[in-house]
């Protein structure tokens, strides 16, 4: 007779939880998605975008940079929000909440990007 080895199901927690455990703590200052930007350092998050090239956006205090493959690093403001986060230059704009932002240029319709790395899980 065979004997199968017991199967364990996995919980897995949102690695938003992890941010709230000892030792991850120190000067916190703007949560973009699952990636805390420690206050006065820029955050470099890089997104993959549907349908299109996927492109690098460094969160800094009062504005971001977008780097977009072979094109010119652009800055765009900062703007008031109830929720998530929206930063605008003329003919551009990234608007997102938690790991997933909106990318949009000029008259085009917004592209759908999603931050590498951490993700939000689901408890099992």
């Amino acid at each position: 007779m065979t004997v199968m080895p017991r199967r364990r199901s996995l919980l897995l927690v949102p690695a938003a939880l992890l941010a709230l455990l000892p030792g991850c703590g120190g000067d916190e200052g703007q949560t973009v998605g699952l990636y805390q930007m420690r206050s006065g350092a820029p955050l470099r998050v890089p997104y993959y975008c549907e349908g299109a090239p996927g492109i690098a956006v460094t969160f800094r205090d009062e504005d971001v940079v977008v780097e977009r493959a072979g094109e010119q690093p652009l800055t765009l403001a900062q703007r008031e929000t109830a929720s998530g986060f929206w930063y605008h230059a003329p003919g551009y704009e990234v608007r997102g909440k938690a790991y997933e932002l909106y990318w949009s240029e000029g008259t085009a319709r917004p592209v759908r990007c999603t931050a590498y790395g951490p993700r939000k899980q689901r408890v099992l």
